[in-house]
């Protein structure tokens, strides 16, 4: 792992800063934007500090969506779309798969036939073959595009396995704004719940409805910019 790396930043501090949102927007509506420059770059330094602490969070919660979706699709979108019968490759580039996967490791992939009556031994095999596969990429490839559709993919798991902590700090948010306007009477306060409210709403809409197939599209669009990368490794 390399630190804000590309993937860094987009699955896994992208996704806190967003779900700390509408606890950012009620601090500050509340309690406003720091008049000294001293406090401001401090408070800001703490800012970034607590949101790389807390990124681990999003991470761990959408490893543990990660396997409850894979349960789901029947295995992970890597393995899938390898078998013979998957519509999602071409029949002729699996084939250039299945050689190079043969010439590469020394690994001969079972038929179609034993794919069917033995699916998971073919996912085993599979698992231990893309680890390498992976593996050869980040060290080798020149192809780009599975690894900014990884930090995608990544980012959508992520931030839908914190929906139920988005909702819940949403819901702080609000009635904090709330509590802070009934102290305060201040005009800005209101604007900040009702970003709140918006943000409440958009993660149930996101989180429930919309992220589903958007993780699935990019997790299968992972899966093969990643074994067309692959046959392109010397």
């Amino acid at each position: 792992m390399e630190w804000f790396d590309d993937y860094e930043i987009r699955a896994r501090i992208a996704p806190t800063i967003i779900i700390l949102l509408p606890i950012m927007v009620m601090f500050f509506s509340i309690f406003q934007i720091p008049e000294s420059l001293i406090t401001a770059i401090v408070s800001l330094g703490l800012f970034f500090i607590v949101i790389f602490a807390l990124s681990f969070i999003p991470r761990e919660l959408g490893i543990k969506m990660q396997q409850e979706l894979w349960k789901k699709w029947g295995g992970p979108p890597s393995t899938l779309i390898i078998r013979c019968k998957d519509p999602h490759l071409s029949l002729e580039l699996k084939k250039q798969l299945y050689k190079k996967i043969e010439k590469k490791y020394g690994i001969k992939l079972p038929h179609q036939n034993d794919q069917i009556t033995d699916p998971n031994n073919f996912s085993k095999i599979m698992d231990s073959v893309f680890n390498r596969v992976r593996a050869d990429l980040h060290e080798k490839s020149q192809d780009e595009r599975w690894k900014k559709q990884n930090a995608e993919y990544g980012f959508l798991r992520n931030l839908s396995g914190c929906r139920i902590l988005w909702c819940i700090l949403s819901l702080i948010g609000i009635i904090g704004c709330l509590g802070g306007w009934v102290f305060y009477k201040n005009d800005l306060i209101l604007i900040g719940f009702a970003l709140n409210f918006i943000i409440g709403v958009f993660s149930i809409i996101f989180g429930w409805l919309l992220s589903p197939k958007a993780i699935e599209d990019a997790a299968f669009r992972y899966a093969e910019f990643a074994w067309n990368a692959f046959l392109t490794l010397p």
